[in-house]
């Protein structure tokens, strides 16, 4: 007698675990961030270094509504 066998489905996982916020500036630079918070210290600090002429300028909501989320690479 012979056994029938089945053969199990196998599951493919992405080699992602979560996103990540990120915003691509004009100057080519990708702001990123673990969460919104994170997003924008990271944003201030890119204006204040490479585009002075902004800092202070662009609020927080009108940088945070150019984010987009993206998948974050595990390794």
């Amino acid at each position: 007698m012979c056994c029938e066998q089945r053969l199990l489905p196998v599951h493919v996982f992405p080699a992602y675990d979560e996103e990540v916020k990120q915003i691509p500036c004009v100057c080519g630079y990708v702001l990123k961030g673990e969460d919104d918070n994170e997003l924008w210290r990271n944003a201030q600090g890119h204006m204040r270094e490479d585009h002075p002429d902004l800092a202070g300028k662009v609020s927080r909501a009108d940088l945070l509504a150019q984010a987009e989320e993206v998948p974050k690479p595990t390794s």
